[in-house]
């Protein structure tokens, strides 16, 4: 079965056989060219080869221009929908874009914001704070190192109140 649809065959044939057409009147002129012949003989064979050429050239360039023509038509069309499918793509990704920062992002950040009135409370050197630490992502390592942080913040003033203390009574 032939890729090409039955009016492209059609064209293909058409073209084909004027080629051949236009084959055979080039070797019939080149054979009556290499006769010894009078001047008016050749004159009359090379208008009968112009005639003869003129129709079929000018219907093997007509139909190179068709096809030409519908290969063109085809790749605008072809652009045509790539331009609508890429501005559709676009879209649904500032969709999917706009929809991911409410259902994704902002609890993240919302997350983040914890950490504000702590580093407010450690600033103040009150440590007896704690960040959550679930679920287990980055968010949740960053609270569990500041949890530890803190904790170790605590131990450290408790053993400088220790030491200070013990340096007043000496």
């Amino acid at each position: 079965v032939s890729r090409l649809g039955l009016t492209a065959q059609s064209q293909r044939a058409t073209t084909s056989l004027a080629i051949a057409r236009m084959e055979a009147q080039v070797t019939a002129i080149r054979r009556a060219l290499a006769q010894d012949r009078p001047r008016e003989v050749l004159k009359g064979h090379i208008d009968s080869f112009a005639i003869g050429f003129d129709g079929p050239l000018n219907e093997a360039i007509s139909s190179e221009l068709r096809v030409r023509n519908d290969i063109l038509g085809g790749i605008a069309g072809l652009r045509q929908r790539l331009t609508v499918w890429g501005y559709a793509l676009g879209g649904i990704a500032v969709l999917l874009g706009l929809g991911a920062y409410p259902l994704l992002i902002r609890p993240q950040f919302r997350r983040l914001d914890l950490m504000h009135p702590v580093t407010e409370r450690i600033a103040a050197q009150d440590f007896a704070v704690t960040l959550p630490e679930e679920p287990h992502d980055e968010i949740g390592r960053l609270f569990a190192e500041m949890n530890r942080m803190v904790g170790a913040l605590a131990q450290r003033k408790a053993e400088i109140g220790a030491e200070w203390s013990r340096l007043n009574e000496t």
